[in-house]
């Protein structure tokens, strides 16, 4: 699921989607150092893993996946 990261969109919106997720990815140059801090501390408390991407495309997300969950 994709939450946009501007201040103007619900917050409550976003606590579900992290809710529902078993994995977060996170693009910090999207996001404001207030949302950057919530979705961290949100993660380490519900014990999910937190993977930032690089880019917000396709590849960037490839990337990330392939770091952090690496194909035997």
């Amino acid at each position: 699921m994709h939450h946009s990261v501007d201040e103007k969109h619900d917050q409550t919106a976003l606590g579900f989607i992290l809710t529902c997720a078993d994995i977060v990815f996170h693009s910090s140059s999207d996001a404001s150092p207030q949302t950057k801090h919530q979705i961290a501390l949100f993660c380490e408390r519900a014990g999910k893993p937190l993977i930032p991407l690089e880019d917000t495309s396709l590849s960037g997300l490839e990337e990330a996946l392939g770091a952090w969950c690496p194909i035997a």
